[in-house]
């Protein structure tokens, strides 16, 4: 997630090159707007210069460059103020390449034409050359998706077999969709300009021909009339006889001509349907495959909506609670978390590591960790229990020490003691905001700068538990950092005082006009920008 702070205030930017197989990658250079930069192996700084410039569009023009690779993802953590880039190997076979250089044949034979329109005798010559071409084109394209159909079936495959997937495995499926969606799109792409480009083609050779007969004719004509206005100076008895030969040859050539012609063009045409036919059919079958994914997506959907609680079960347990949930994509790296134990009461807002498919499997894999350690010892504080999910995590991805990409999630953890009138809290990256009754000041508590799996201070860190005591009708207010960091028309971030102002006025509301004003809110901050990351805020009162 980028800041839209300027490289004014922070000009020196950490940066980490690796391969799919979390490898560091040497002797990479990345080319700035001011300058070039050769990097070693393992992590480099590099220092951009000051300027007015936002460092999200100085990294978006940051090129990495190495013979043979090519640059697949680029992510910057805030945080660190580390860039990480993954690059991998460009392959040989790669389709989009294929494509390419069949569409630049097209363009020499276009070239070829264009250049010996006024030689006629080879005219065809050419037709059938571009008849050929087309043909060739046609096979390389049915090639291409066949190897199109068989990686996306391997996908779909291990999708339905494999149970878990590691981090390095979960991002190589990642940038197989990827490369997949993007070849399919240059592919259809590149296919129809040049098939516009054959279409024009062949029929300007058509018309070549026909001025080809047009003009042989006329010259065949003005040959004969002088030939025969010689021979009527000396035998007029022949003349009508070789007039009449005359017209019958120009009427045979013409038919010839016109037969040969009609029948190229019907077998051109019914080869280009049965052409056409077929690729619709492949194209068909690559619609449904892609259906079958985004059901497979929306799937995650509704299982992730399920293990959620709804509106209705929270307010059985908290009465006071509104929570404005909105993901990014289809699924989410944000959920948000309920449990009851006879007096005490649990809630959590947990961040997962990105959005989307990669955040949904972490929001599943921390789901079912808080559970398991709830329900195996109930007697646990807040800090308690975020150090022991800690650990929990980092053994089940094994990130520790790892050089590769961190996974993990922030979380906001509240236990609710009714018969002490006590509140327990604990964070990890994300804090607390308290609001008491009658009070129009916001106390903020802070978390821990430590988060859950990723990156770790300490081998065993233990997370703090603070003991906050209540009072009727005071509110409280837990987050993600979706919110605050949304982006609007005026290119600014919504921002944590904001909020803080926001949460002040609609404390005192009924839950579901608090539910409608952070939606509203929202929706009108955006605008037209694009949501950046999943949104969670949970607001109650007791």
């Amino acid at each position: 997630m980028f800041l839209a702070a300027s490289v004014q205030s922070q000009t020196l930017l950490k940066v980490k090159i690796l391969d799919a197989n979390d490898q560091a990658v040497p002797n990479v250079t990345v080319i700035g707007p001011k300058a070039q930069y050769k990097l070693g192996t393992g992590t480099s700084t590099i220092d951009l210069g000051r300027t007015n410039a936002k460092l999200p569009d100085i990294i978006d023009n940051l090129k990495f460059v190495k013979s043979g690779w090519q640059t697949v993802n680029v992510e910057y953590f805030d945080k660190e103020n580390e860039l990480l880039v993954l690059l991998e190997k460009a392959p040989d076979n790669e389709i989009g390449p294929a494509v390419t250089k069949q569409s630049k044949k097209l363009d020499e034979v276009n070239t070829t034409v264009a250049g010996k329109e006024n030689a006629s005798h080879d005219l065809e010559l050419r037709f059938e050359s571009v008849t050929n071409q087309v043909r060739s084109e046609q096979k390389i394209l049915e090639e291409a998706n066949a190897a199109i159909l068989i990686e996306i079936k391997n996908i779909l495959k291990r999708l339905e077999t494999e149970k878990t997937f590691t981090p390095q495995e979960k991002k190589k499926l990642r940038l197989n969709l990827q490369r997949l969606t993007k070849v399919l799109y240059q592919g259809d792409k590149t296919y129809n300009q040049n098939k516009g480009q054959r279409d024009e083609l062949l029929e300007r050779l058509s018309t070549l021909l026909l001025e080809k007969d047009s003009i042989n004719k006329l010259n065949q004509m003005k040959i004969l009339k002088l030939e025969k206005e010689k021979q009527l100076e000396k035998e007029s008895s022949t003349k009508h006889i070789l007039y009449v030969t005359f017209i019958a040859l120009c009427l045979s050539v013409v038919v010839v001509l016109l037969a040969f012609l009609i029948r190229k063009v019907i077998n051109q045409k019914s080869t280009l349907e049965l052409q056409n036919i077929e690729i619709s059919e492949q194209k068909e079958k690559a619609q449904a495959v892609y259906k079958e994914l985004s059901d497979s997506i929306v799937s995650a959907k509704v299982i992730q909506n399920a293990i959620l609680p709804g509106k209705e079960l929270m307010r059985q347990i908290l009465p006071n609670v509104s929570v404005f949930f909105q993901p990014k994509n289809v699924v989410s790296g944000d959920f948000y978390w309920c449990y009851q134990d006879g007096h005490k009461t649990m809630l959590a807002a947990v961040d997962c590591t990105g959005h989307g498919v990669a955040g949904a499997f972490m929001s599943f894999l921390g789901y079912e960790i808080i559970n398991e350690i709830v329900r195996n010892n109930n007697n646990l504080d807040a800090g308690q229990i975020l150090s022991q999910l800690n650990a929990k995590v980092l053994k089940a991805l094994n990130t520790y020490g790892s050089t590769g990409v961190n996974s993990g999630m922030d979380i906001s953890l509240c236990i609710l003691d009714y018969n002490k009138s006590t509140m327990e809290f604990a964070g990890a990256n994300n804090s607390l905001y308290v609001l008491r009754k009658g009070m129009t000041e916001v106390e903020q508590i802070i978390a821990d700068r430590q988060g859950i799996g990723g990156r770790q201070k300490a081998l065993d860190f233990k997370f703090k538990t603070h003991s906050i005591p209540f009072s009727k009708d005071d509110s409280f207010m837990i987050f993600t950092d979706g919110y605050a960091d949304q982006i609007g028309d005026e290119g600014r971030k919504f921002m944590y005082p904001q909020l803080r102002q926001l949460f002040v006025s609609i404390a005192s509301q009924e839950p579901e006009v608090r539910d409608q004003v952070l939606e509203t809110q929202f929706k009108s901050w955006k605008g037209s920008e694009e949501q950046l990351d999943d949104v969670l805020v949970i607001c109650f009162t007791v």
